[in-house]
């Protein structure tokens, strides 16, 4: 894996992961639905831990304020599609 740091207004590398339900997601593949829309990538380590958990829930609880200015969120992480599934819901 590696670790790369972004700052506000940086240009995402290329990437893909599982989604919850199996499907193989990439930056590119997200494009269409969100063109010109501000994208906002929270990365996190780990599906379920008390930290991330309370990050992404921050997320979630501003969702219309993300939505309100023309964003949207997706939540990155590596975990398994368990993991993910078991932390969406």
């Amino acid at each position: 894996v590696r670790v790369l740091a972004l700052g506000v207004g940086d240009k995402a590398p290329a990437f893909s992961a599982k989604d919850q339900n199996g499907k193989t997601v990439s930056l590119s593949s997200l494009q269409l639905p969100i063109i010109g829309k501000a994208v906002v990538l929270a990365f996190y380590p780990s599906d379920g831990s008390p930290g991330c958990t309370k990050e992404m829930g921050a997320f979630r609880d501003a969702i219309a304020e993300f939505k309100k200015a023309g964003a949207v969120v997706v939540g990155v992480s590596k975990g398994t599609v368990e993991a993910k599934k078991e932390f969406a819901t």
